[in-house]
């Protein structure tokens, strides 16, 4: 995988933000550090540096440095280093350095010492299989029972 770097994507980037607090941030590239968002949405390459962001969408390859978010998605490349995120969404190649994902759905995953996976895609799939067994199960007992009264 090629290393994505934050010098290159904020050189390719024509404007930066920094230290903002916004619901929402759309550009076609966008570079972000020391900020809060609800959501980044990049039609190209994202980058975003200690900072928080619910959200963060990337058309093609997107960096979380020191960033906490919730959802993660890329169509490209997805690194994220010393931060995590709950879900991680990447077409390509993901790459995580001393980080933490919820549930991880790549093309490729790349883990670095340090760095923590909850869940892959076949692991979330089994649990919401068994969740949505037992959740009929205790619906058909609740039914049966309520039924008999």
């Amino acid at each position: 995988m090629p290393e994505i770097r934050s010098t290159d994507l904020a050189e390719e980037i024509k404007g930066a933000v920094e230290r903002v607090t916004r619901r929402t941030l759309r550009a076609e590239g966008a570079a972000v550090s020391k900020s809060a968002l609800g959501a980044l949405t990049a039609g190209n390459d994202a980058s975003v540096s200690k900072s928080v962001s619910l959200a963060t969408v990337a058309g093609h390859d997107a960096l979380l440095d020191t960033t906490a978010g919730s959802i993660a998605i890329a169509g490209h490349d997805l690194k994220i280093s010393r931060g995590g995120a709950g879900i991680m969404l990447v077409a390509g190649d993901a790459h995580v350095e001393r980080g933490f994902i919820g549930v991880l759905v790549a093309g490729r995953a790349d883990l670095t010492s340090g760095s923590r996976v909850l869940m892959t895609l076949p692991m979330a799939l089994g649990l919401g299989a068994v969740a949505g067994a037992a959740f009929a199960l205790v619906s058909i007992a609740f039914r049966t029972k309520l039924g008999r009264r």
